[in-house]
Formats: C-alpha cells, sequence, structure tokens
C-alpha cells in the first residue's frame, strides 16, 4: 500500500539538495517513525538520545561537529531528532528555502522524517512527538523560538544553550551585535541551561575572547560558535550524566545586560552627532542586517544636489581630526573621508550605492566625476525625519495594536456581562423554585399539624372511654362482664399508647419539614445574595467597559494629532534649511 505523504517540507528538501542521489527518500511523520522503530543512526540502541535545535549557519557548524562526535566508536549519545524553523522566503527571488540547518542536515544524509519544523516550540503535537521519543538532553544554539516550560520538562538532563556572550551579560536576541555596538574589547561565549527566563540558567562553561576594533558581527559571531562547540564537547559527558547540573553555577542577576533585537531604523548614521568610534561600532554590529545607512548630498555646489541613501559596508576611525570642513566628504587614499561629532572623523572604505553591488569607496568618488559628497545638517534633519516618521508608524501601528486589543477586551467583556446576565436569571429562576418548595413544605407542616391535632382528639376519646370502662367494672357484678370490661380497656390503652407514638412520629416529622423549611429559606437568602454579587459584577464590567471605550476614542483623537504636527514641522524645518544653504552657496 502506498504511504501517504505527511511532510511535504521534508521532501521538498530531500529533493532540493538529493536530486542527483538514486537512493529512496520516504517522507513519513515522527509518529510514524517511532511506531516503525527508525533510528537516525546506526548507532546502538543504549546511546543516549539528543536532540539538537538551531537555524541560522552558525548553528549548523554546532549540528556538523555533534554529528561528528555521535558518529565516533566511542561515543555515548546519538542524534535522535533536529528542530528547526520552518522554511522562509530568503534570496533576491524570495524563495521558500530551508534553514541551513535543515540544509547542512540532510546534506549529512540525516532522516527528513526527523527534521521538524514546527511554527512555535508549544504546538502540542510537537511536544507530544518530543515526549514519545523520550529525549536525555536537549541542545540549542540560536534557535530562535522561545522554548516554553512543557518543552524544558521534557529532556531527563535538561536543555543546554551555547550563548555568544559572557552571561549574564548581553541576555537576548542580539548579543553580538550589541556587544559591538556598545564598543566592548572583551566578549565571549557560554554555555549554559536554559530555563523559564531568557538566558538566565545556570553557566556549565564560558570562555573569554578579546574583540579586534574592526571585527564585524558576522565574524565574530562565526568564531563564539566555533569556541562554544568546542566547550560544549568537552562538556557533553557531564551533561549527559547529570554532573554538569552539580557544578553549574548560577547568574548573578544584578550584573545582566541585555540585548534586545536590532531594528532598521537604528541603523542610520548620524554624522554630525554621533562620533566616529560610535558609527564605526554601529558599522560593525549592523553589518550583516540591517545594515548601516548613512544619507549624503551628492552634487555641484553651484546647482540642487542629490540626497542619496548610502549603505556602509567597512569603516575604520580616522586618525586625525576633522577641520572646519563645513560638511565637505574628501578622498583621502582609499577611504571617503566623513567628518563626524566632536571633530572625530570616520574613514569609508566600502559601500554599497542603491541597486549596485558593494564597491570600494575610492571606485564610488571615481564614479562621480567630480561631484562633491556633503555631509550637512540637512541630512541629518532628514535622517531624524526618517526615523520620526518610522517611529511615528511604528507608534501608529502600536496604538492601532491597542485600540484592536481594547475592542477585543470590550468583546470579551460584554461576553462576560451576557454571561452574568443569564447566571442571573438562573439564579432568578432557582430562586422562585426555592419559594415554590418553602411553599410545599409550609402545606405540608400545616398538613401534619392538622394530622396531629386529629390524634390528639382521638387520644381524648379513647381517654374517656377508658374512663367509662372502669367505672362500669367498678360496678359489675358479673365476673365474666369485668373480664370483657378489661379487656376492651387494655385493647383501648393499647389503642391509646398506639395513637401516642404516632402523635410523637407526626411532631418528629414536622420538625424535619421545619428544619427543611429553614434550609430552603437559608438557601433562598444564599441565592439572593449571589444574585446580587452577580450585578455587582455586572456593573463593574460595564464601567470597565465604558472607561475601555473612553480609551479607544483618546487613543482614536491621539492618531488623528499625532502625525500631522510632527510630519508637517519637520518638513518644513528642512525645507527653510535647504533654502539657505542654497544661498549660502550661490554667496562663496
Amino acid at each position: 500500500m502506498a504511504m501517504m505523504v505527511v511532510m511535504p517540507q521534508a521532501l521538498l528538501l530531500r529533493r532540493q539538495l538529493c536530486s542527483s542521489s538514486s537512493r529512496l527518500c520516504c517522507t513519513i511523520s515522527p509518529g510514524l517513525v517511532r511506531r516503525l522503530g527508525v533510528r537516525c543512526s546506526s548507532g546502538d540502541g543504549d546511546k543516549q538520545k539528543l536532540v539538537f535545535l538551531g537555524t541560522p549557519e552558525v548553528a549548523a557548524g554546532v549540528l556538523d561537529a555533534l554529528l561528528d562526535a555521535s558518529q565516533a566508536d566511542d561515543s555515548l549519545f546519538r542524534i535522535a531528532a533536529i528542530v528547526t524553523q520552518p522554511p522562509a522566503a530568503r534570496g533576491r527571488g524570495r524563495k521558500q528555502l530551508p534553514s541551513p540547518v535543515a540544509a547542512r542536515a540532510l546534506e549529512r544524509d540525516f532522516s527528513s522524517s526527523l527534521i521538524w519544523s514546527p511554527e512555535k516550540a508549544s504546538e502540542e503535537g510537537f511536544l507530544a512527538d518530543l515526549r514519545a521519543l523520550n529525549p536525555d538532553v536537549c541542545i540549542t544554539a540560536a534557535y530562535g523560538n522561545f522554548l516554553p516550560s512543557k518543552f524544558l520538562a521534557i529532556p531527563t538532563y535538561g536543555t543546554v544553550n551555547v550563548h555568544p556572550s559572557l552571561l549574564p551579560l548581553y541576555r537576548g536576541a542580539a548579543p553580538v551585535q550589541r556587544a559591538l555596538y556598545d564598543g566592548v574589547d572583551v566578549s565571549g561565549v557560554t554555555v549554559a541551561y536554559t530555563v523559564r527566563s531568557m538566558d538566565a540558567g545556570p553557566v556549565i562553561a564560558s570562555e573569554r575572547v578579546d574583540i579586534d576594533p574592526n571585527i564585524k558581527a558576522p565574524e565574530l559571531l562565526t568564531d563564539l560558535f566555533k569556541r562554544g562547540t568546542k566547550l560544549l564537547l568537552r562538556e557533553l559527558p557531564g551533561i549527559l550524566d547529570g554532573s554538569a547540573k552539580l557544578k553549574a553555577t548560577p547568574q548573578d542577576d544584578s550584573l545582566a545586560t541585555h540585548a534586545p533585537k536590532v531594528t532598521v531604523e537604528e541603523s542610520w548614521l548620524s554624522f554630525q552627532e554621533e562620533t566616529a568610534a560610535a558609527a564605526h561600532n554601529k558599522v560593525r554590529a549592523f553589518a550583516e542586517w540591517p545594515g548601516a545607512k548613512g544619507k549624503f548630498d551628492i552634487g555641484n555646489p553651484d546647482a540642487e544636489m542629490k540626497t542619496l541613501d548610502l549603505k556602509i559596508i567597512t569603516t575604520r576611525v580616522g586618525k586625525k581630526a576633522a577641520g572646519d570642513s563645513d560638511g565637505v566628504v574628501k578622498l583621502v587614499g582609499d577611504a571617503l573621508v566623513v567628518p563626524c561629532g566632536d571633530k572625530t572623523t570616520l574613514e569609508i572604505l566600502e559601500l554599497q550605492p542603491p541597486g549596485k553591488k558593494v564597491m570600494r569607496a575610492k571606485d564610488f568618488c571615481n564614479g562621480l566625476r567630480g561631484q562633491q559628497i556633503l555631509v550637512l545638517r540637512g541630512c541629518v534633519f532628514w535622517i531624524g525625519l526618517s526615523l520620526l516618521i518610522a517611529y511615528l508608524i511604528k507608534l501608529w501601528r502600536k496604538m492601532d495594536g491597542n485600540r484592536r486589543y481594547l475592542i477585543e477586551k470590550i468583546k470579551r467583556i460584554e461576553e462576560q456581562i451576557e454571561r452574568k446576565e443569564e447566571q442571573i436569571e438562573r439564579k432568578e429562576d432557582q430562586i422562585v423554585e426555592k419559594e415554590k418548595q418553602i411553599e410545599e413544605q409550609e402545606d405540608q407542616t400545616k398538613g401534619k399539624e392538622d394530622h396531629i391535632e386529629r390524634k390528639e382528639e382521638q387520644i381524648g376519646r379513647v381517654v374517656v372511654i377508658i374512663g367509662r370502662i372502669e367505672e362500669e367494672i367498678i360496678i359489675s357484678l358479673n365476673d365474666e362482664e369485668r373480664k370483657l370490661l378489661s379487656q376492651e380497656k387494655h385493647h383501648l390503652m393499647d389503642k391509646e399508647s398506639h395513637l401516642w407514638e404516632e402523635k410523637h412520629q407526626l411532631r418528629i416529622e414536622k420538625e424535619q419539614l421545619r428544619d427543611e423549611e429553614l434550609q430552603l429559606r437559608d438557601e433562598e437568602l444564599q441565592l439572593r445574595d449571589e444574585k446580587l454579587q452577580l450585578r455587582d459584577e455586572k456593573l463593574q464590567l460595564m464601567n470597565e467597559r465604558n472607561q475601555l471605550g473612553d480609551e479607544e476614542l483618546q487613543l482614536w483623537d491621539e492618531k488623528l494629532q499625532l502625525i500631522p504636527t510632527q510630519y508637517y514641522e519637520d518638513l518644513q524645518r528642512r525645507d527653510e534649511f535647504l533654502q539657505l544653504r542654497r544661498k549660502a552657496l550661490q554667496i562663496l
């Protein structure tokens, strides 16, 4: 019977990377793999199971080292599964391509059925597959997805992460970029356990690294992960037997610094406001993505100049101080010398004009044919305006998100109000039912009281009859008549005793009915209290809904007022400056 394909992405990866292979490539789900008993390596079944999680090229290097180590004769572990992010649009054609880790795994003939690509690590299906696999340890290296507590509880000896910083410094998504941005001269790599808080787990091992003043983020990241891989392999035996947990050192949270994701807005260079060292650090930090950019005015002084965005690729801090160049960028040797803040200079060695390839600064300058390059405050204004617009757009989206959140919250509150109203209606129905039960109990109690009165009347009549019989016995002369009267007397006395017992039983039943009535009244009062509480909650929710509605209206007012004022003021400011600059150039 033909096997149903359940992992089309894995089949696509295999076809892309193994198109020339004659080997049969089957694509089956992880669950079916478990039922068939398929293993990802030829190692012995008694080897410990390791699951690797990673996504970018640097993580592929870590995977290579782990695969090599797992195939050694004396290896303690085998790679049981590989987890990576799903295929994403990459390259100029924006085609859906597998992550570098997935591609490397398939190049190494790793089973495509054991390469898992969940959208989130919290997916129940993925967690179920991982539990069924029962890994001994999970290793992460730039995986890129948040790991929930449910995930962290699965591996026997925990989850270990390779992090390119000296923890607790630079916790977060961009430790290398933030370290270069700050201009630090020492960084490092850490192997640490993963806990619920980001990069806050106990440290197993770390290594300090001196940072070259001209190294860029991609090169430093690669170097740190290479060193981290060696650290990981050195500590892996202790990780696999659990002894590493005993010697791991808790982090000092008071020393922690954070490394949030890089944004496009912060990649712009403001030469007049930044020192050359700060601009140089930006270029190094943002080298791969998003790339440091600067705005330059290019053209002839006696004509209108064109503003051009240039991506700055390679720089160095100039040794000479900037003179009174009025923002003129000059070619000195093989570098464009840009005047920066505090009379410092930045030397641009490589750059990339819009729509063109990376080129030497000297070649770019020669292509201008004598046109002048300026870095003036007008450019700074334009950068500021661009940043302002980007910030306002981001703020607009955030406010819009807040508005949608408020709408959703109002909707949820209205649903809660409806549920409260339904609960109040049910309570009212229960109260009515209790009142009916109380009325029935009162009727039954009254019936019992009437029954008791009738029994008392019967007892009274029997007592009277017994008295008369006793009188007749006294005056009777015939023994037989006395005997008959005595028998009738005893019979009546038995009847009297029986009537007393029935009366006593009726009193007990009456008391029980009274107790039930009191209990029903207590339940009625409790229901009324619950009804009042529900009404209070309903009123509170209605007040909260009205307050949220006011906040929504306020957000709309802020959104409508925010952009026009700032946007048009900065545009007018820049236009005025450009007019003044043209006049000054004409005079000169």
